[in-house]
């Protein structure tokens, strides 16, 4: 009998726990559910507010971690919606009217990633003692004035940029900072002695009047010089065999490179930025019949003028150069990417030596026929003329299914 009674509370009590423990599930599972929706109804209603100037990221969990904002004139603060995103690592507001960093309704402690570049922003009013988990600042293209303390003093950090900013001096501390592997400072007459100290570094850009100690930079791979106002690289830019990108962007007084540069390089290793260089004339000769460049970007370079001969390029882009000729050894220089927007000349002619092109865009000028040369290119798929001065449709595309063609905004007579 009292086994029987025991027997009987035994299954109450297993039953009763199962209960508790189903009902205790379902209301995990609604809130999991209610949590999933609320940031979902969030994420439509920033999708919403900030049309095409809004993004964000997932992790491999499909967890929202990042939010991106940008182009955003009446945007000055951070939307407090992102609250709402409990795994919340990066915040990124770029060229928008960000005038204060409001971080009083995330969990700082979890942000990695903090990208403001872009910004009127003239402080920092926050504790960086919080930020116990950041890699990363972008304060680029800022107004801020100084770097805090704080920040100076987390030893895991990875990233820092304030290029353009009004931090006049480079504060000491950064070059203590030995988990540095991305620096882009200020202003500075030279490359800093002190960079040596940072094993790590594999980035590392600035404005600097002159590049004397560039030796120090051997094992970079980005490197960017954008606004300096040096006219010379020194040929101690030499046996940089890890460099995959090099940035001088408005470099006024920059006319050509050393053939050091080149020397120690990989088939299609370096990608070349030169955009806005408006004295820059030449490559070195030495790069005759070489394939070290894989990409260069030649926007805003008008008195550009010689390619080395036989060199094989895979991307060239050329925006509002206005070109009156093109370089000499143009078409001697093969290529598969072709970009021309913007430009004076007349003939294209010499088209059919880029016995690689495969993509090609030449529009906005002044090319007056479609070559026949076209025809012997095995590679192209698609060629862009458009808005120039062709009056002839070249009537020997018409039955090719080769690559297609466009030709739109030309005076082409009926």
């Amino acid at each position: 009998m009292f086994y029987s009674h025991y027997l009987l509370n035994l299954k109450f009590m297993n039953t009763s726990y199962i209960i508790r423990s189903f009902f205790h599930l379902v209301l995990l599972i609604l809130m999991v559910n209610c949590k999933q929706t609320n940031e979902k109804e969030i994420l439509d209603k920033l999708r919403e507010k900030y049309r095409g100037h809004f993004s964000f990221k997932l992790n491999h969990n499909k967890q929202l971690t990042h939010v991106l904002f940008w182009d955003l004139e009446n945007l000055n603060k951070i939307p407090e919606e992102i609250a709402s995103f409990k795994f919340i690592e990066g915040i990124h507001i770029n060229n928008c009217s960000l005038k204060e960093f409001n971080d009083d309704f995330f969990e700082a402690e979890n942000i990695k990633v903090i990208d403001i570049s872009d910004n009127p922003i003239e402080q920092l009013d926050v504790s960086f003692e919080d930020y116990t988990s950041l890699i990363s600042l972008n304060i680029n293209n800022t107004n801020l004035k100084e770097l805090p303390d704080e920040l100076l003093k987390n030893k895991g950090l990875e990233e820092l940029r304030f290029f353009n900013t009004k931090i006049n001096e480079i504060p000491e501390e950064i070059f203590s900072i030995d988990s540095l592997k991305r620096l882009h400072l200020n202003y500075s007459k030279d490359i800093p002695i002190k960079l040596d100290k940072l094993k790590k570094l594999i980035m590392f850009g600035g404005k600097f009047d002159s590049l004397s100690n560039v030796q120090l930079l051997k094992n970079m791979q980005i490197l960017i010089f954008d606004d300096s106002d040096f006219s010379v690289v020194p040929d101690t830019l030499d046996n940089f065999n890890d460099i995959l990108f090099l940035s001088f962007r408005n470099c006024k007084n920059l006319k050509t490179l050393p053939s050091s540069i080149f020397k120690s390089l990989e088939e299609q290793q370096l990608d070349l930025d030169l955009v806005g260089c408006d004295n820059f004339k030449s490559l070195p000769k030495s790069l005759i019949n070489s394939n070290q460049i894989g990409s260069i970007t030649l926007d805003r370079c008008p008195n550009f003028n010689y390619f080395p001969p036989g060199m094989y390029i895979n991307s060239i882009r050329v925006i509002d150069a206005n070109w009156k000729n093109l370089p000499k050894n143009f078409f001697k220089t093969d290529c598969h990417d072709l970009w021309i927007d913007g430009h004076e000349f007349h003939s294209i002619n010499g088209i059919k030596n880029m016995k690689s092109l495969g993509f090609c865009v030449i529009i906005n000028g002044n090319i007056e026929v479609v070559p026949k040369g076209i025809m012997e290119l095995p590679e192209l798929h698609h060629i862009n003329l458009e808005n120039n001065k062709i009056r002839k449709y070249p009537q020997f595309v018409q039955r090719q299914k080769q690559f297609d063609i466009a030709l739109g905004g030309n005076p082409i007579e009926e």
